[in-house]
C-alpha cells in the first residue's frame, strides 16, 4: 500500500530523481515555463510551490539560506530572493499554473507546460494608478 507517501519516484535513484527536480526547478525559475511530462511537472510544481512558499514569508537572509540548501546554488539562490520574491507580491501560493499539452510524437508520453505566475505591472494598470491618486487630490 501507498499509504503516505509523498513523492514520485519517477523510475530514478534517489540522487537522480533529486538532481533532476533541482534542475527542472532552477529552469522554471529562470525562465518563467517549463516543458515537461506531467508527472515530472507534477512533482517540480510540488517542490517549487513550496519553496517559494517559504521564501516569501521568510525575511531575506532566512530565505536566502533556504533556498541555498534547497537548489544547491548560492549565485541562483541570491536570484531568486532578490529578484524573484519582490514580483509575487502578496501572493503566498499557487505560484505555477500547469496546462495539459499534446502527448509527445515520439513515444506518446503526456506533456505538460508550467508557467511562473510572476505579477507584471503594465503601462495602463499605472496610467489608472495615475489617475485615481490625481482624482484623490
Amino acid at each position: 500500500m501507498r499509504h503516505r507517501v509523498r513523492t514520485s519516484k519517477l523510475s530514478r535513484p534517489k540522487s537522480a530523481r533529486e538532481s533532476m527536480i533541482i534542475s527542472q526547478a532552477k529552469t522554471l525559475l529562470k525562465n518563467d515555463k517549463l516543458v515537461t511530462t506531467r508527472a515530472k511537472m507534477k512533482v517540480t510544481v510540488q517542490f517549487v510551490d513550496g519553496l517559494l512558499a517559504k521564501v516569501v514569508k521568510f525575511d531575506e537572509i532566512k530565505a536566502l539560506r533556504y533556498v541555498e540548501k534547497a537548489l544547491k546554488d548560492k549565485e541562483f539562490a541570491g536570484f531568486v530572493v532578490k529578484e524573484l520574491k519582490p514580483k509575487f507580491g502578496k501572493r503566498t501560493s499557487g505560484f505555477i499554473r500547469v496546462l495539459k499539452l499534446e502527448n509527445r510524437k515520439g513515444d506518446d508520453a503526456k506533456m505538460a507546460l508550467g508557467l511562473l505566475l510572476i505579477e507584471k505591472k503594465d503601462k495602463k494598470s499605472k496610467k489608472k494608478n495615475e489617475n485615481k491618486s490625481n482624482k484623490a487630490k
